[in-house]
């Protein structure tokens, strides 16, 4: 099919013309979604649906999580991002590792809490080469 002649603009102008109110309601016992629609005519139409699982089928490898949780004690999300790209680990939709995918997946999963003064403290200091008990060594050494 090709594209439609109507512009995003006239799509939710025509949209608020016949929807008067739409109510969702979240079961989180059964994680589904209660939907009505009420119709500028006075007519209802209820729904119900699964909950989106956002993510799911998309999950970062719990191995390179572990492995931020480990690192972020010490390293700024910076110099974790940089680690994990020279190593090719990927996101859990397979994009290259950047500083705000890799402090959203650690405060997505945190374990252990992590003082932001050690975090600060680890920002100020030189880098360091990543501990051999990681597995990794750090981008920027030769060996």
């Amino acid at each position: 099919m090709g594209q439609s002649a109507l512009s995003d603009a006239l799509r939710k102008t025509i949209i608020r013309t016949v929807v008067k109110e739409v109510i969702v309601n979240e079961d989180a016992a059964t994680e589904r979604l209660q939907c009505i629609i009420h119709w500028q005519g006075g007519s209802h139409t209820s729904f119900e649906m699964p909950k989106p699982q956002w993510g799911i089928a998309d999950k970062t490898a719990p191995d390179t999580i572990e492995l931020i949780r480990q690192m972020a004690v010490r390293y700024s999300d910076e110099e974790i991002a940089r680690v994990l790209n020279k190593h090719g680990r990927r996101t859990g939709k397979g994009n290259r590792w950047t500083t705000n995918r890799e402090g959203a997946a650690r405060r997505r999963c945190p374990r252990s809490s992590t003082s932001t003064l050690s975090r600060m403290c680890s920002r100020s200091m030189a880098i360091a080469p990543a501990p051999r008990s990681y597995g990794l060594r750090h981008p920027c050494s030769r060996a």
